[in-house]
């Protein structure tokens, strides 16, 4: 009779409580942000892309940093972007050279905190997986709290996270059109030096 009694009890509250982790995950399992290092936290994202979406992808983030320049609302604003595209010809793909950098300069909000970073974001080879690549955000705290910094920051990483999830629900015309996006930017004049990155914003606002 126990262990009829035993066996009912396990068949009920096992499932419940399988239902009850689904429904209220553990908060140790979610995402966390590194701890900063010295105002510098280095964080890579856990997105592989494949060769042939390097272009879409930079043009994304290209128009998707663009849209946040010279603004007072959403969760940041950035001053001049640079940012360096070197396309996956076969002799970039030999010497593990192709890939997409952007740098700006980001001021975070609520902006009356004065959290101001530097963001740089980088498409680099995944050394476990030939073929792919991995996506590397660096920060450096330029102004503000630095705990302020910290904890405000998970939101501006999480914003970038969703916007990968947006583009890699894309369809083929709308990645097509940020291939033709960064192209076009990259082909704006510049110096002649070697893989001299594109810089596109106002100057003036990025020499506080």
């Amino acid at each position: 009779m126990v262990l009829v009694i035993l066996v009912v009890l396990i068949s009920v509250i096992y499932p419940s409580r399988v239902a009850a982790e689904i429904a209220i995950p553990d908060v140790n399992r979610s995402w966390a942000m590194p701890d900063p290092k010295q105002s510098r936290m280095s964080i890579p994202l856990p997105f592989l892309i494949k060769v042939d979406e390097l272009q879409s992808l930079g043009g994304f983030l290209l128009s998707h940093f663009e849209g946040h320049q010279d603004v007072s609302h959403g969760l940041f604003s950035t001053g001049r972007i640079r940012f360096v595209w070197r396309p996956p010809t076969p002799e970039a793909l030999e010497q593990d050279g192709a890939g997409f950098e952007l740098t700006s300069r980001v001021w975070l909000a609520p902006f009356d905190f004065g959290i101001m970073q530097q963001v740089t974001i980088a498409f680099r080879p995944a050394p476990e997986e030939t073929g792919f690549y991995e996506i590397h955000v660096d920060l450096i705290r330029e102004a503000g709290e630095v705990n302020a910094w910290g904890r405000i920051n998970k939101a501006f990483v999480n914003d970038l996270r969703k916007q990968l999830l947006i583009w890699r629900s894309m369809d083929g015309w709308t990645l097509n059109h940020y291939e033709v996006h960064l192209a076009e930017r990259d082909g704006m004049p510049s110096t002649p030096e070697a893989e001299t990155p594109v810089e596109i914003g106002d100057k003036r606002k990025d020499s506080v």
